[in-house]
């Protein structure tokens, strides 16, 4: 500490046991001089209240050691498929080396790594007085035998990444406590509909792998109940990483044409009509001086044309003239109100303009979680359900610490809701959807 005061920076690592405690519990991962300091006061009164012992177990049980394991109990189910009370010397020895570095000695991914670390930990209890010499040269011929590697079998993966991530942005809790300190969390998910939803994003067959080894096509998923905004379901991705952002909530995505519902919302509030007419037909725009041409995915124009149909049929031109006639500000403010918060206001760069609130190209996008809950007004005479994945939280004496609760807000008027259900049902049955 006096070195990384000297230079007012951080040059020294390493910690003690107990510190990287309090680390792992209480702090981020963050080199700041005042997070040092806390974390000595913290290790300090620490060492005050426990035994070495007790510490170093409160320790093994707060670490990660890969795939999903925080703690050497959980290592042990995942790795073993048993308790840490039932290990064979050999197969301690692996969890322990996990410690260093869980993903590069996974016994699933690198296992000669995984290997040579285990034998290394071997002859350190060896040199150490834990293991006799015949012992450790015993324990290092034995192969490494594990269970098959963890997939997405386990239900709720991604819902689960999701409410950790609630948890520490609400409540300050590291990632580390909320996932070992033994909380009891009840959540809004439903185990069929979740199990279903992960199915069906795994139908399509696997393509190809990108750059990064990422399985391709990906995708996400999210069910909200539109009544209470409970999130029923939330799937991030296809073959669960842990670790990996969560398409559902975490990666902003351009909305494209399902940014047209609040186009068409605006107009109804605005006196349109379902039935009323206007001319699908080329256009030239000047924006910022310069001619802008939209076209309609198809490439063809319609002439006269229902708003019902041109929303059934995601005609581009009708949502551009729409956003035109209506003023872009007011499509903006219809959009923010119904619950999109990624919205950009002002700048070189923002939403209040044509292409971005007619067509969906917004200057950063939004989560599928973000646009799944606007819609929820639409079912929901014209009320906004905030979508919300945790009902109660206890600690592990039984204490009640957090508790989740319905935000419902009146967004647009009820008929205008039933009105965009009609149009948006349509979309489904006779327009672009149907194949869905």
């Amino acid at each position: 500490l006096f070195q990384d005061i000297r230079e007012r920076r951080q040059v020294q690592g390493g910690s003690t046991i107990t510190q990287q405690l309090v680390k792992n519990v209480f702090f981020s991962q963050e080199k700041k001089i005042y997070r040092k300091i806390w974390e000595m006061a913290y290790a300090i009164r620490i060492e005050q209240q426990y035994t070495k012992a007790q510490i170093l177990e409160f320790y093994l049980n707060s670490i990660y050691l890969g795939h999903g394991a925080w703690g050497v109990q959980a290592a042990s189910t995942v790795y073993f498929g048993k308790t840490v009370q039932k290990l064979k010397p050999w197969e301690c020895a692996l969890i322990a080396g996990l410690a260093k570095g869980p993903e590069y000695y996974s016994p699933y991914r690198h296992p000669d790594a995984a290997l040579g670390r285990r034998n290394l930990v071997l002859r350190l209890m060896g040199q150490h007085g834990y293991l006799n010499a015949m012992a450790v040269k015993e324990y290092s011929r034995q192969p490494i035998r594990t269970l098959p590697e963890p997939g997405t079998t386990y239900v709720g993966a991604y819902f689960s990444d999701y409410v950790i991530n609630v948890l520490e942005r609400q409540s300050g809790y590291s990632e580390k406590y909320l996932r070992s300190s033994g909380l009891k969390i009840y959540t809004t998910m439903d185990r069929n509909i979740q199990a279903q939803a992960e199915r069906a994003i795994n139908i399509l067959p696997e393509q190809r792998a990108d750059r990064w080894g990422v399985i391709q096509p990906q995708g996400a998923i999210v069910v909200v109940d539109p009544k209470t905004g409970q999130v029923l379901a939330l799937v991030g991705g296809r073959r669960y990483t842990m670790g990996e952002p969560n398409r559902a909530f975490q990666i902003l995505r351009q909305p494209g044409s399902a940014i047209k519902p609040f186009v068409y919302t605006t107009a109804l509030e605005s006196g349109f009509t379902p039935e009323q007419t206007m001319i699908d037909k080329p256009l030239e725009i000047m924006v910022n001086g310069k001619p802008w041409r939209p076209q309609n995915y198809d490439n063809k124009y319609r002439g006269p044309i229902t708003l019902r149909n041109a929303l059934e049929e995601s005609v581009n031109t009708i949502a551009v003239q729409l956003v035109e006639k209506l003023g872009p500000s007011n499509v903006f403010q219809v959009a923010q109100r119904m619950g999109i918060t990624s919205l950009v206001p002002t700048g070189d760069l923002n939403d209040q303009a044509l292409a971005p609130l007619a067509l969906g190209g917004l200057t950063k996008g939004v989560t599928l979680l973000e646009l799944t809950g606007t819609y929820s007004s639409f079912a929901n005479e014209g009320i906004y359900a905030k979508p919300y994945g945790i009902n109660r939280v206890y600690d592990n004496r039984n204490h009640l610490i957090y508790r989740g609760k319905m935000d419902l807000t009146q967004v647009i008027q009820p008929e205008t809701a039933n009105t965009m259900t009609s149009l948006m049902e349509g979309v489904i049955t006779r327009g672009t959807g149907i194949r869905a």
